[in-house]
């Protein structure tokens, strides 16, 4: 299973990157892209409320999975909506409705990380200095990517407010991710959860790109990889935060069928 997991895994992060390299359909080739995106994106959404179903809403990691997969699912359907408006009508607005989406799912990725920090009732430490300097640079680095748009005096104000508010909310989730990680080092969950963390770090460097180059960005440029990569591998962590969630259930049961038979065999 572990093997047929990685395969499915590499077979798709080969297939991204062979569509992007051959670009079937040649000018049409955005068509594929947006399917293709919208695609992986439905199947990651999938993937996280299959991993919450195990958990359910009482724990703590339920309720980060399932505000999680809800921001997941936000993001789907900017995906499918831009996807349905560049195909169908032709329409590329640099602002649309599409982006309304996109934007409340980051509401419901950072709720999903208070969670994930409640999941810790032990105290940080010497950590949190680490974590207040990763915090310091993540805000430093922020005002250092947002003030070329505020200085512009000739993009359009809506444009430009765009374009700074997916790096804001970008950055709120970088340090809201870092919480998380910090609160989450010592845990059995910490593996299942940094893929989903990389997963959506590879969005936000995709997100930092695509505000610089907005004006010239079409469907099917390269960094649309990256946009993809995330949503695979933030399928693959919650596939993986239940593999490890269920050997846990595993175990537990285990041990507690042995404890009660050396119980009876007392008797």
């Amino acid at each position: 299973m572990k093997y047929l997991g990685l395969s499915i895994l590499v077979a798709l992060l080969v297939i991204n990157l062979a569509l992007f390299a051959f670009r079937p359909l040649g000018d049409s080739f955005y068509v594929i892209a947006d399917v293709w995106v919208a695609a992986l994106a439905i199947m990651a959404t999938l993937a996280g409320f299959f991993a919450f179903k195990i958990h359910g809403f009482k724990s703590e990691q339920g309720k980060a999975m399932l505000f999680i997969a809800v921001g997941t699912a936000f993001w789907t359907l900017g995906e499918i909506t831009w996807g349905v408006l560049e195909i169908f009508t032709d329409f590329k607005p640099v602002v649309s409705i599409a982006d309304i989406f996109w934007y409340a799912g980051y509401a419901f990725f950072i709720a999903g990380m208070f969670f994930i920090c409640k999941l810790s009732s032990s105290k940080l430490g010497r950590k949190k200095w680490i974590l207040l300097s990763v915090v310091i640079a993540i805000a430093v680095v922020s005002i250092f990517l947002i003030a070329p748009f505020a200085a512009d005096t000739e993009t359009p104000l809506l444009e430009k407010a765009a374009s700074a508010g997916y790096i804001a909310e970008d950055m709120f989730l970088l340090i809201s991710m870092a919480f998380g990680l910090t609160y989450l080092w010592d845990s059995k969950f910490i593996k299942p959860w940094s893929v989903i963390f990389f997963a959506l770090m590879l969005s936000t460097c995709a997100d930092i790109i695509y505000s610089y180059i907005l004006g010239s960005y079409e469907t099917g440029n390269i960094i649309d990889i990256l946009w993809n990569m995330d949503y695979i591998l933030m399928a693959t962590g919650f596939i993986y935060n239940r593999v490890v969630i269920t050997r846990l259930f595993e175990a537990a049961q285990q041990a507690g069928a042995s404890a009660m038979g050396k119980k009876q065999d007392k008797k």
